[in-house]
Order: C-alpha cells, then sequence, then structure tokens
C-alpha cells in the first residue's frame, strides 16, 4: 500500500469513529434513563479518542488529520424518539456494525505492521461495544441492571428476540 492509500484508509476510519462519537453523544442527551446516558457518554468518549489516535497516526504519515465531510451524517432524528431508550441502543449498534464493516475492511488491506496494530486494537473496541448494544437489545431494551422494563419500539425491532426472550 502507499501512504496515500494508507492515509485515505485511516481517514475513512476516522470519519467513521466520528461518526459514532456524535451519535452516541446525541443519544445519551436523549435517553431516559440515567445508566444509559452513561454507557452512551463513555462510548462517545471513546470514539474521540479513537479518531485521535487515527489522526494522529495519519500526521504522522504526511497527511492531514482532519476529513473532510466527517461531520456528514444523517441525524439520528431523536426528538422523534425521546427517551425511547430501546430505540437508541438500536440506532447506535446499527453505527456500530458500520463501523465494525469498515475496520474489517481495513484490516484486509496490507497495512503496515505499527498501523495494522492500530486499527486492530481499535476494532477489538468497537467490536466489543457492538456485541455489549447487541447484548442490551437482545434483552429488550432493559437497562444494564433492570431485566423487567421492555420498549415498545424493542418489541417491533425484533420480534424474533422478544418471543426467545420470552420463553426463557
Amino acid at each position: 500500500m502507499t501512504g496515500e492509500e494508507i492515509t485515505a484508509t485511516l481517514a475513512e476510519l476516522m470519519a467513521s469513529c466520528k461518526r459514532c462519537e456524535a451519535d452516541f453523544s446525541e443519544a445519551a442527551s436523549h435517553v431516559a434513563k440515567q445508566d444509559w446516558k452513561s454507557i452512551l457518554a463513555r462510548y462517545a468518549t471513546q470514539r474521540g479518542k479513537l479518531a485521535g489516535e487515527l489522526g494522529r497516526a495519519m500526521a504522522r504519515l504526511g497527511g492531514s488529520s482532519e476529513t473532510e465531510g466527517a461531520a456528514s451524517r444523517e441525524p439520528l432524528h431523536s426528538a422523534e424518539h425521546e427517551g425511547d431508550d430501546a430505540w437508541f441502543i438500536h440506532q447506535c449498534r446499527h453505527d456500530e456494525d458500520a463501523a465494525k464493516e469498515q475496520f474489517e475492511e481495513a484490516l484486509r488491506e496490507d497495512l503496515p505492521l505499527n498501523i495494522r496494530m492500530l486499527v486492530q486494537r481499535q476494532y477489538s473496541e468497537i467490536k466489543n461495544a457492538r456485541e455489549q448494544l447487541a447484548r442490551w437489545e437482545d434483552q429488550g431494551g432493559t437497562t444494564p441492571g433492570n431485566k423487567t422494563t421492555q420498549s415498545a419500539a424493542w418489541r417491533t425491532i425484533s420480534p424474533t428476540a422478544r418471543k426467545l426472550s420470552e420463553n426463557r
């Protein structure tokens, strides 16, 4: 891979992290439950740190640490889902799915060892967050300590998961 190709790959990953950071932050400000606010805010901070690491790696390669269009994303349309924690968890998981795929694609490329190690570590963090979000979503949009509250949005999002959950 050329330096330009590596920088372009890192720019795509950084833009993805920035989109997830913005969406996690927006979701944190609109969910009803305080524990979700904390979790989503933590993931937003984590995505910001990942984007910063990618930007510094790009700068070391002679590229710009800024990404054009990093803020261009479809908004979550959060006003119409205010307080619907399950909907926000689903949207964040969907964003993490896209980020995970981008990181997997990057890892299939012929990256230099130091860049590969950075991307692999960040991929692991994104994958872990995505799996946690999926577990919470599969539990019916419940908060980590509350297994009794289910959101109507969750029931419509995942009827198969709901049926499996109800049979437990």
